[in-house]
């Protein structure tokens, strides 16, 4: 729910130690590397959810922005870029990641 920017310094402010992650399926995903993707975000979308996956990066609706992220590991893997993640993890289009409580 906030601004891609925002969410793109905390990942790289997070890093290495405590780490930026977010769940989805039930899954908690490390965030390693995340940048703020160019173009408007579409208004009638939730925060939240995955507009586009490709080797370049995960698309995800922020508040007012897209995030892009870069880098990613799941519970018990390594550290991978998005193209080698996408092979060994399920994300599409129209998947959403889960809300923390405030």
């Amino acid at each position: 729910t906030q601004s891609a920017w925002v969410i793109s310094q905390r990942v790289r402010a997070f890093n290495p130690f405590p780490g930026a992650s977010a769940s989805i399926n039930g899954k908690t995903l490390k965030i390693w590397m995340a940048g703020v993707h160019s173009g408007p975000a579409p208004a009638a979308t939730e925060c939240g959810l995955i507009l586009a996956v490709s080797p370049a990066g995960i698309a995800v609706k922020c508040m007012n922005s897209i995030v892009n992220i870069t880098q990613l590991q799941r519970p018990g893997g390594k550290r991978l870029p998005v193209d080698e993640f996408l092979h060994g993890f399920d994300l599409r289009p129209g998947m959403a990641f889960e809300k923390r409580p405030r």
